[in-house]
């Protein structure tokens, strides 16, 4: 049985709340969104606005930044007025955004106009992105979490895996028809929010922008371990993207439609594949989830730097594939889990800010590692491997200084 057949069997039975269903069929339709336009947009900048690679560049890196920054801010909002305010406000955001590239697309308008937009969609889309993890949290039970995670984790990659046909068959016809498309599907996640997502009272603790507050979280130390790790292990997860491209292509000469196949895989097995490792994982701790998780990013890696033919990439990004589909949903999970219910806002913002700041650096410092060994890149790819390590040693330490006791029904521990 398939992991998408047990997660339907799930939400028919009953075991998990509706409003998990509904967010899996919304992230579903923001994966598919997303991936609608995303690899596509710097084709459109290149090709049509005519534009130097190095600006495209600086594109992306405004994107990656503003939607980094808004993750924190939106989490903090979340906190102070309510999930559902701010996932609405996220959603029509994007949708309104797309809709003005689009007209923009139409008519010809400036370069700036473009960017301005583009740069609003990331905003917005960072506002709402803590918002679905604090949903959850507030709504299924600690033993569910990890489930729960790993179903919307399946669902936005279902709909990711879908987006890029569309959107290159929508592309091919109009640039104007890809982002209004994506406008769209916004509107209706949108819909989805407003009928299904309530608004919880987050208990006695109201929020407060106390400085000490501040400093309470920053004694946390094990959430500040956390966030750390959460860094070096997006650091590392970028290696399975730029820099594997660029090696792929310039050092391995693989085709663009096999490097393409990279992407594929990767989103296939977490379709298929997501729910069912979680379920088995459920049995151990996630703190040594998230270290057997970095630890397989360490194996893929340094098989990299074996040998370099298609069919044995593959084989490697199916060992860091394995990796993520342990780390991912054990790091939101673990999250939901340290934070007070009336500052999970906070904590998650916190966590996908260090998240998407290590992806960039990663990406960064990938590139410019790969361009340093590019005579010997097997020495880049077991510096990648050796990071994982030492990451996936932290999560372990990580777990033996929590070391909460077993829950009364005798499941695995909630760290």
């Amino acid at each position: 049985m398939t992991g998408f057949t047990r997660i339907w069997k799930k939400s028919r039975h009953g075991s998990m709340p509706p409003i998990v269903w509904a967010l899996f069929t919304g992230t579903a339709l923001n994966g598919f969104s997303t991936s609608i336009v995303i690899p596509f947009i710097p084709v459109y900048l290149y090709a049509y606005e005519d534009l130097p690679v190095a600006l495209i560049g600086l594109v992306v890196f405004l994107q990656i930044i503003s939607n980094a920054v808004m993750q924190l801010a939106g989490g903090e909002l979340c906190d102070r007025f309510g999930r559902k305010p701010v996932f609405m406000a996220g959603l029509a955001g994007v949708s309104m955004s797309f809709t003005g590239l689009a007209m923009g697309v139409a008519s010809h308008a400036s370069f700036e106009c473009f960017l301005s937009l583009l740069v609003l969609s990331s905003i917005s889309s960072g506002l709402f992105s803590t918002a679905p993890s604090a949903v959850l949290a507030d709504e299924v039970s600690e033993e569910q979490r990890a489930e729960a995670y790993s179903t919307l984790r399946t669902g936005y990659n279902l709909g990711y895996s879908i987006g890029p046909v569309i959107g290159g068959i929508a592309a091919s016809v109009s640039y104007a028809l890809a982002f209004s498309l994506t406008a769209i599907t916004s509107a209706a996640y949108l819909v989805i929010v407003t009928l299904y997502v309530r608004e919880r009272n987050h208990g006695a603790a109201p929020y407060s922008d106390d400085r000490s507050q501040h400093v309470s979280l920053l004694e946390d130390r094990p959430f500040t371990i956390l966030l750390v790790l959460a860094f070096l292990a997006a650091l590392v997860a970028a290696y399975m993207y730029s820099p594997l491209f660029v090696y792929a292509k310039g050092i391995a000469g693989l085709s663009e439609k096999e490097i393409g196949a990279f992407l594929s895989l990767n989103g296939l097995m977490v379709v298929f594949l997501q729910f069912p490792v979680t379920r088995v994982s459920g049995r151990i701790r996630l703190t040594t989830s998230m270290a057997l998780g970095m630890g397989l990013y360490a194996i893929g890696l340094a098989l990299i730097a074996i040998q370099r033919g298609f069919e044995w990439l593959m084989l490697c990004v199916a060992v860091m594939t394995f990796g993520e589909l342990l780390y991912l949903p054990s790091l939101t999970t673990l999250t939901a889990n340290m934070s007070p219910e009336h500052r999970r806002g906070r904590y998650f913002g916190l966590v996908g800010l260090a998240s998407s700041v290590g992806f960039g650096v990663g990406a960064l410092l990938g590139g410019w590692l790969l361009g340093l060994f590019w005579e010997s890149s097997g020495v880049f790819w077991l510096i990648g491997a050796m990071i994982s390590l030492v990451c996936g040693a932290s999560f372990w330490y990580l777990g033996v200084m929590t070391r909460p006791k077993t829950s009364v029904d005798g499941r695995a521990s909630s760290l």
